[in-house]
């Protein structure tokens, strides 16, 4: 266990972090999987090409083939408990459960190609899709899935992603990155300023106000007013985006990769979308990712791969003052830590949100500057300790 203590303003407050990682399972399968839905710790679906539905009911440990009645490729499944559950995909498919995947019934009513769905409670969800360069279409249901009615909205492509933040207010985005909000439930929906030319594939909102969406070349775009206005933030990343969750306000994972190359990315936030650090796993292309809480998640893509994260992260209500101050921070390409106390050997550590060292720097005296560097735009833990003892521990921001 590592105890990491974040400063602002010089207040620190105790943070408690064990090991974050991602770990490859045994799917079973080299289908492509490109939608996860996790209930709980312990129970996961996910669905993919030629209509593969698997089920875990041991945190991963084993997953399980079901029989979903289609061969279609299936590209996104929502779970409202453990129980009941819809996929959709190719051909207007969409299939709901109301036994945990021990049968699934077909409830379609359309033969577009469905992209996405969402439920924002037991009843009420929404699922999107349409054609490339010509139409989009949405379908909500008021009744756990079992019947479907089409909405009306002015898209002229795909809609990629839908969500909704409360019974009344929604969004959704197309293919030519168009995106629409309703605050009627779907009855009208309202064209937004486009946040972003390139394909947006997945949308996710950490509350009312905050809301992210991925996409092509490494595209994220953020809003912090409901959609009033969108701001394009720096990814780090050219390659493709298309799976996002946001586990709270401040954090959230996007997966993607490569397609040429077909390989994997993770980006984490935990600054509500702010800023992005990366991580590339050894892994195939990355499609989606979910999460049942802090601790545990999942993410698919590509080849039957499945990741599982697992942490431990804790906040202690606990404030203090350890007398170390760090100014500037926020900074840009410098900033300076200064001690209490004359320091007449010390091991000072830069670990990000990863839990990754990215400098280690051997410091006497008692002021040490940090250079940017190579380091990218984010939020770093500094751990400075003397032999085994722990001086301090601090958090700075790079803008």
């Amino acid at each position: 266990m590592k105890k990491i203590i974040t400063t602002t303003l010089g207040l620190l407050i105790t943070l408690s972090i064990y090991a974050q990682t991602w770990t490859a399972l045994t799917s079973g399968t080299s289908n492509h999987l490109l939608g996860v839905s996790v209930v709980n710790s312990n129970t996961c679906y996910v669905c993919g090409n030629a209509g593969k539905v698997l089920k875990t009911n041991n945190s991963g440990a084993t997953w399980v083939s079901q029989t979903s009645g289609t061969t279609e490729n299936l590209y996104s499944i929502c779970f409202t408990d453990s129980l009941h559950g819809v996929a959709v995909g190719d051909a207007g498919t969409m299939i709901k459960t109301a036994n945990g995947g021990a049968t699934w019934t077909n409830v379609s009513t359309t033969s577009d190609a469905l992209r996405n769905i969402s439920f924002y409670n037991s009843t009420v969800g929404f699922a999107v899709g349409g054609a490339t360069g010509t139409y989009g279409s949405i379908f909500k249901t008021t009744d756990g899935g079992n019947t479907w009615n089409q909405q009306s909205i002015a898209s002229n492509n795909v809609i990629y992603s839908v969500k909704f933040t409360s019974l009344t207010v929604g969004y959704c985005c197309d293919g030519t990155g168009a995106i629409f909000k309703t605050i009627n439930g779907g009855t009208n929906w309202t064209l937004l300023t486009n946040g972003t030319t390139s394909t947006p594939f997945l949308m996710d909102f950490s509350n009312a106000t905050n809301g992210v969406i991925v996409g092509n070349t490494g595209t994220i775009v953020r809003t912090t007013n409901s959609g009033a206005l969108w701001s394009t933030i720096a990814s780090g990343t050219t390659d493709l985006l298309c799976g996002l969750k946001f586990i709270d306000s401040n954090n959230g994972f996007a997966v993607g990769g490569n397609v040429g190359a077909n390989t994997g990315n993770i980006l984490k936030t935990t600054d509500g979308g702010n800023t992005w650090l990366m991580n590339n796993p050894s892994t195939s292309l990355l499609y989606r990712v979910d999460f049942a809480n802090a601790n545990i998640g999942y993410a698919v893509g590509f080849d039957g791969t499945i990741l599982k994260y697992t942490s431990n992260v804790g906040i202690e209500d606990q404030v203090k003052n350890n007398g170390v101050n760090i100014y500037p921070n926020p900074f840009f390409s410098q900033t300076t830590i200064t001690f209490n106390e004359e320091q007449k050997y010390a091991v000072v550590k830069i670990i990000d949100m990863f839990g990754k060292e990215v400098k280690i720097i051997n410091f006497t005296g008692k002021q040490l500057v940090i250079e940017k560097g190579e380091m990218k735009a984010g939020i770093y833990v500094v751990q400075t300790t003397n032999g085994n003892n722990y001086i301090s521990n601090n958090k700075i921001i790079i803008q």
